[in-house]
């Protein structure tokens, strides 16, 4: 009899282990986090028509796999409730920089006047461009210059991944060049626009598309997240107008991410930049290979020239 209890508690003991080790197991898993920063109602810009593609993104990575990501949600913050700081780790509430991935929805620029001052990238928040505040003001925007560049850069903690549905932001004519400077300390990659992003309903399609992608329900595998954003913008079946304005800025030793359930991340890049590679429709090859550029340093003044580029060959491992 002791021996049996024995072998017994061994048999116990051993499906407890396999258990805590299994990737089914919800103990074992990394768990993700998310957040979401939304703008529809400006007090200067013109309003956007919905939240719908904000609350797609809330909604599915915020459910359990398989129906969702199976994402934490740490913030999710409209109209006059988004301040700068949102967008990364300000003081002890929880921000976007304690998150894997964010996404943010509003107005964006590669470079516009505000209040009489050139600001540079621009993600618009709700009172941008408001002779009643000043530029200063919380609500008033984020840049690169916010969040902080190279070894200053506040995304130093745990994003990964940022999605910027806004026009602009990822324009090759330095905006992108800008943009990537705050993946020095660990972020990967940013997806966004070089020219118009989608308005509604179309944005909505696209960020479903990309969901679908990430997690293998359109192909026959998941998708990395930077291939996702190609693809979906490629072969989606909403109106073709905008099609080719998806870009993407991040480190080529990161674009083999995928979400995690669904094949995970690549570690983190630190202390460098040098091998962040910019993608767009233009710079970019189907069949694992893409064409990649450096981005470009043009200032303002240089955006109506062309400048050549310099290709480097990047696999995109999918």
């Amino acid at each position: 009899m002791k021996m049996a209890r024995r072998h017994c508690g061994l048999a116990i003991y051993s499906m407890i282990i396999l258990l805590l080790l299994s990737p089914s197991a919800g103990l074992a898993k990394d768990v993700g986090e998310f957040s979401v920063l939304a703008v529809k109602n400006y007090t200067v810009l013109p309003d956007l028509n919905s939240f719908s593609d904000a609350n797609e993104f809330n909604a599915c990575f915020g459910s359990l796999e398989p129906a969702g990501c199976g994402y934490k949600r740490i913030q999710y913050e409209k109209d006059s409730s988004v301040q700068y700081w949102d967008f990364y780790d300000y003081g002890d509430d929880l921000e976007a920089d304690q998150g894997d991935i964010l996404y943010f929805m509003g107005h964006g620029y590669a470079s516009t006047y505000s209040l009489g001052a050139l600001i540079y990238s621009p993600l618009a928040l709700q009172v941008f461009k408001d002779s009643d505040y000043s530029n200063s003001n919380p609500r008033s925007y984020c840049n690169p210059s916010r969040i902080g560049t190279n070894s200053n850069s506040n995304w130093n903690e745990d994003l990964e991944w940022a999605i910027f549905a806004a026009c602009s932001t990822l324009a090759n004519n330095g905006s992108a060049s800008r943009w990537s400077k705050v993946l020095y300390n660990g972020a990967h990659t940013i997806l966004g626009y070089r020219e118009t992003a989608y308005g509604h309903p179309d944005d909505y399609y696209i960020i479903c598309g990309w969901e679908d992608r990430v997690r293998g329900i359109i192909g026959s595998t998941p998708q990395t997240i930077t291939r996702a954003w190609r693809n979906t913008h490629l072969y989606n079946s909403y109106p073709l107008n905008d099609r080719d304005n998806w870009a993407a800025v991040g480190h080529s030793l990161n674009f083999g991410d995928k979400l995690i359930y669904y094949g995970g991340y690549t570690p983190d890049v630190r202390g460098s930049i040098s091998d962040v590679r910019y993608y767009d429709s233009i710079n970019y090859s189907d069949g694992g290979v893409a064409p990649a550029t450096a981005c470009s340093s043009k200032t303002q003044v240089e955006i109506k020239g062309l400048s050549a580029k310099t290709f480097l060959k990047v696999a995109l491992q999918d």
